[in-house]
């Protein structure tokens, strides 16, 4: 006792001490907990693989990390659980199989822009599509993924659904780059970013986003978002399918460029959930990005592009 009488401060002192570290964990915490956007969800491939295929990784030869899980339903399960780990409170989801996107949005309602991949585009699929939007099945519009099968973004088959998507002011996503699946009829000649030129042209209205910020034509798609401002793109599958200085070179290429207030994160899951987590950990240790670049390509470019109102985005942020 008579110890404890003579240094009493050093009781304060510890108390302090103590309450100072509670307090920065907290608030790092707080800080970490900050809502993520991810505008590249996929209910799967647009081609099968068997169960257990290692995740996609380039140059080959190389080996992914991760293995397939095909079944929707499991996927699903193992996606929410990376969204919720990672703090994601909203995804542009889509998926060649639509009944699969509708089963994910009506089983969490809320959470996903709900949109048709479109491999190949077609006056029959157009005429259920605009069904779809009229019931608010579909809020978006893509994958638009037809340069698997060889088309590029300018060819006429396509431009009905990107004056659809004008009329109603819905979000577009395509699949416009050097890169992609290992399918027989892939043109990477197709995925040059200056085919958009004319689409835009057209259609100066389209909120239109470009998967992966056209990698690796980096000229080419910084020229077109300098000259067409309603223009953004995600960083999707290269957070993690190339090597990390090959994506962080990349990236801060486009940052800058005076881009970075329109680009937007992506996960590009697939089949391969747990590489939701691993996009999200690419760009927080970004070396070069600064806490608010984070944030922009993390949350707040996409909610700009997607017109969140406020009190969407407060409820966002209100989650933690």
């Amino acid at each position: 006792m008579e110890t404890k009488e003579k240094h009493p401060t050093r009781s304060i002192l510890l108390l302090c001490c103590l309450t100072s570290l509670f307090l920065q964990a907290h608030g790092a915490r707080a800080q970490e907990a900050l809502p993520i956007i991810d505008m590249h969800l996929h209910t799967g491939l647009p081609h099968e693989i068997p169960p257990g295929t290692p995740a996609l990784c380039r140059p080959a030869p190389c080996q992914g990390e991760g293995m397939a899980i095909v079944d929707p339903v499991e996927n699903l399960s193992k996606s929410m659980e990376q969204m919720e780990l990672n703090n994601i409170v909203l995804a542009f989801l889509s998926g060649t199989d639509h009944r699969a996107v509708k089963a994910w949005t009506a089983a969490y309602p809320g959470r996903f822009i709900p949109s048709p991949f479109i491999m190949e585009a077609s006056g029959e699929m157009l005429e259920n599509l605009r069904a779809d939007y009229l019931s608010n099945d579909f809020q978006g519009l893509g994958e638009i993924g037809t340069q698997l099968n060889g088309i590029p973004p300018n060819d006429p088959l396509l431009e009905p659904y990107f004056e659809l998507a004008e009329q109603r002011d819905i979000p577009v996503l395509i699949h416009t780059l050097g890169i992609g699946p290992y399918l027989p009829q892939f043109s990477t000649a197709a995925g040059s970013p200056l085919l958009l030129e004319e689409v835009l042209l057209k259609h100066p209205k389209l909120r239109l986003f470009v998967e992966n910020a056209g990698y690796p034509f980096k000229d080419q798609m910084i020229a077109m978002m300098y000259q067409y401002p309603q223009l953004y793109a995600d960083v999707s599958t290269i957070c993690w399918v190339i090597p990390q200085t090959a994506f962080y070179d990349y990236l801060q290429a486009f940052v800058r460029a005076g881009l970075g207030k329109r680009l937007m994160f992506g996960s590009d899951q697939m089949v391969w959930p747990q590489k939701i987590g691993a996009a999200v950990h690419t760009i927080k240790q970004a070396p070069f990005l600064s806490k608010e670049q984070k944030r922009d390509i993390f949350y707040n470019n996409a909610a700009r592009f997607l017109k969140l109102d406020q009190k969407e985005i407060a409820a966002h942020h209100g989650r933690f």
